[in-house]
């Protein structure tokens, strides 16, 4: 028996013995019949309404677009998305995640069709239209986001205000920090120590701009902006204590707590973080940086938390 009719015997047993002034009529199926009928109404509606909302949801389910992320555990930029797939538990059939050497490596004629820059990481969108080429870490975590927003958590703070904050640290740390990654790899101490202090006016910015009130970079709740510094953010650690004796937190309060947060804010972070950490491991372990010159000032770094 269905709830609508379970609802509907209850009904007739309290309209059949009913003698209350409400149903003046000695005749109880035409009491029970005024009073179920808007009662009647209210139900079927209410069904049609789910019903046209399940349609509408499996709908959108069908046509939501397969895509490809193609990146390495070692990428930083890569590791953006990667939390974010994580945290909002994506499926394979969501999202896959593949390897540039699928394709021939990054320098392939089939990868640069979708990054011309030929970088990591990059979408393929399926499309009716044709296939979608994205390249660009924090793009790739925006158009996710906004994919699948009804999979928690959204990633889409709720004010415009927020949103704007959250593109402004993702670009803060893309252009005043990113670029200059590459002048720790310097053969010369000038040259590195040139390149880490103008990471540190980058941070300077973020720090400027991170919320007050936490615990996330721009409120209470997650954007791509938390994407972008936490899969940044184990190159940071690795790099910058074991080489430059310093870190990004160091005289930044904002961001030192947005840190202590993220250290313990879901296992998506920790599983991301060690991928990108360890990875790191394999290169100190082949000697990576002694080839560059780079002597360590810390004992082989591990992760702290």
């Amino acid at each position: 028996m269905g709830l609508i009719q379970r609802d509907l015997r209850a009904l007739w047993m309290v309209t059949s013995t009913s003698r209350s002034t409400e149903f003046p009529t000695h005749h109880p199926r035409q009491a029970m019949s005024a009073f179920v009928a808007p009662f009647l109404a209210s139900k079927l509606r209410a069904g049609r309404d789910l019903a046209i909302i399940r349609t509408k949801m499996s709908a959108e389910a069908a046509a939501r677009p397969k895509v490809t992320l193609y990146t390495m555990p070692i990428s930083c930029y890569g590791a953006r998305v990667r939390y974010l797939i994580r945290r909002k538990k994506l499926t394979e059939d969501q999202v896959q995640i593949s390897l540039p050497k699928d394709l021939g490596g990054i320098k392939s004629e089939d990868y640069l069709k979708m990054n011309p820059l030929g970088k990591m990481p990059a979408a393929y969108i399926e499309e009716p239209k044709g296939p979608l080429f994205l390249y660009e870490s924090s793009v790739i975590c925006e158009y996710l986001a906004e994919v699948f927003s009804d999979q928690d958590p959204c990633f889409i703070p709720k004010t415009p205000e927020a949103r704007a904050k959250a593109r402004l640290i993702a670009n803060l740390l893309d252009v005043y920090v990113g670029p200059h990654h590459m002048y720790m790899y310097k053969k010369t101490d000038a040259d590195r120590a040139e390149g880490v202090k103008k990471m540190d006016q980058g941070f300077d910015a973020i720090e400027h701009t991170l919320s007050l009130d936490g615990p996330y970079a721009v409120g209470d709740q997650l954007s791509i902006a938390d994407c972008c510094l936490w899969g940044n953010w184990p190159f940071y650690d690795f790099m910058l204590p074991t080489f430059f004796a310093r870190h990004p937190t160091d005289g930044r309060p904002k961001l030192a707590a947005w840190y202590k947060h993220m250290q313990t804010e879901s296992s998506a972070a920790r599983e991301v973080y060690a991928d990108v950490f360890n990875a790191l491991y394999s290169w100190w372990d082949r000697g990576r940086w002694n080839d560059l010159g780079m002597t360590a000032v810390t004992p082989r770094p591990e992760i702290s938390f």
